[in-house]
């Protein structure tokens, strides 16, 4: 919630037709004071989240798995790869380089690829594994962005969501397994402030 308090009694005609586009739900002066912030703010939470890995409250979001082996569709990978099953040992080279070392060959017939982890899995396909940035494809946070419609509305203007309900579900998995991610910081509360008062100072109010 944005408050604006401004002396109406020291406006000029300007002035007050700018206050009231300003203060009218449906007025146009409001609306594009309300979508500038919400697409100034839905870049900077974006960065937060999935290129800096960080919570609401400053901290990591988390860790990769890094111990419990997993099996990953091509399909739901942003690097293809052939199907190929947990490696199980065939027997043992009889030459060359290898001579007396174990042989190991995954099932051809998988729709699957076996990986130790989840976070071998991302290190296969080449994407960051420091620490959790909701990151694979860069599909949620390509849908992340300024909405006024489904599946975030708003009495007051402008939300930031996706414009995916498949990303929305996702993006609260998330939150129920890390904790608050997608909740503006205190810094971002301040930034909105900085925005809505440069734009208002922008009309000639001071």
């Amino acid at each position: 919630m944005i408050t604006v308090t401004i002396n109406t009694d020291a406006l000029t005609k300007d002035l007050k037709e700018k206050f009231e586009g300003l203060t009218n739900p449906q007025g146009v002066i409001r609306d594009k004071l309300l979508r500038g912030i919400a697409v100034n703010m839905g870049g900077e939470v974006r960065r937060r989240i999935h290129v800096d890995g960080l919570k609401t409250d400053g901290t990591d979001i988390g860790k990769y798995n890094d111990t419990d082996p997993i099996y990953v569709n091509p399909k739901d990978s942003p690097r293809s790869f052939k199907p190929e099953g947990k490696p199980r040992k065939t027997g043992v080279f009889k030459s060359g380089k290898k001579k007396g070392q174990d042989r190991f060959e995954g099932n051809k017939k998988n729709k699957t690829k076996y990986f130790e982890s989840y976070k071998s899995f991302r290190d296969y396909v080449g994407v960051q594994t420091n620490k959790v940035n909701l990151s694979l494809s860069a599909g949620m946070e390509n849908d992340f962005k300024a909405v006024a419609d489904d599946p975030i509305k708003t009495n007051t203007g402008y939300g930031l969501g996706f414009t995916n309900p498949i990303n929305a579900l996702k993006a609260e998995g998330q939150e129920e397994r890390y904790g608050e991610i997608y909740s503006l910081t205190e810094n971002e509360k301040g930034q909105v402030r900085l925005l809505a008062e440069d734009f208002i100072q922008s009309l000639g109010f001071r």
